[in-house]
């Protein structure tokens, strides 16, 4: 996360400072502007088993390929600083039809269009020199490698995931987030935790935030102290204490939309030192 706050906020340094430099010059941008966040977010650029640069299909060179597990998920079409991206749409996404890919991204370094390959879907964009550092980085974390990379197009069809699903068609709780964005997954009905994976019934997105709190409370990993603003302790003031809910010991922020509950759950997971990908919900 530390490192990509940093990418973006220098991105936007750069981008106030050269930015004729940039609008000038593709290769400048993804020098610049491009290959800062994607080793952000964790997709080593200089490793071709994960990003191959001008990778040749039927329809030309797309300017990225990201790979998992050897295959093409995500194609990358880059435009100079401020150049059109609803140009570079038809030319991806006819790469990523040649090459399988599941995913495509139009960028300048600044605008982030993400799409889904086969409804051409807009799953995402966000323009980072217009937003704050945090609401920049909520919405490139669905690019983050470790999501994308345990989507369902991702799962080798050997079964060569490392930690399989405990029910056809489970969910892992860090992929969640692209898949609600994608409309990929209706309304929850279980949760499993490891390692035995007995499934626990929910009702709501709501209701994975509250299990996976007293999942965590359970083990005694909760810090004393609590986590941000998400699980705080008994007697602490509460701005909004209508949108809170008590979970054993704790009250718990359970006001908010379905993504900011699963990002919630993904938060307490990590401070608790749980694999989110560990965690699975159907």
């Amino acid at each position: 996360m530390q490192a990509l706050i940093h990418a973006i906020a220098t991105v936007r340094v750069r981008i106030r400072t050269h930015g004729p430099l940039y609008a000038n010059s593709e290769l400048q941008t993804r020098y610049g502007l491009i290959d800062p966040i994607l080793r952000a977010l964790e997709w080593d650029i200089a490793n071709p088993d994960e990003v191959q640069v001008e990778y040749l299909s039927k329809g030309g060179r797309a300017d990225y390929v990201l790979l998992c597990h050897g295959k093409p998920l995500l194609v990358i079409e880059a435009k100079s600083l401020s150049g059109s991206l609803a140009g570079a749409l038809n030319q991806g996404f006819g790469y990523c039809s040649s090459l399988g890919a599941a995913y495509l991204v139009c960028t300048d370094g600044d605008q982030w269009e993400f799409y889904e390959t086969q409804s051409q879907q807009l799953l995402m964009q966000t323009k980072i020199s217009s937003l704050n550092v945090c609401d920049a980085v909520l919405k490139l974390l669905c690019l983050w490698k470790p999501i994308v990379c345990t989507s369902p197009e991702s799962i080798p069809q050997s079964g060569q995931q490392s930690i399989p699903p405990p029910a056809p068609g489970a969910i892992p709780l860090c992929n969640l987030p692209l898949a609600l964005a994608s409309g990929r997954t209706q309304h929850p009905s279980n949760i499993y935790f490891p390692p035995s994976y007995n499934p626990i019934s929910v009702r709501s997105f709501r209701d994975i935030l509250v299990q996976v709190v007293d999942y965590c409370d359970s083990l005694g990993k909760i810090p004393s102290g609590g986590i941000d603003k998400i699980v705080v302790q008994p007697g602490s003031p509460l701005k909004n204490p209508s949108r809170y809910s008590r979970v054993r010991s704790w009250f718990v922020l359970t006001h908010g939309s379905a993504k900011q509950m699963v990002d919630y759950a993904i938060r307490v997971l990590n401070a608790c030192g749980i694999d989110p990908c560990t965690v699975f919900v159907l």
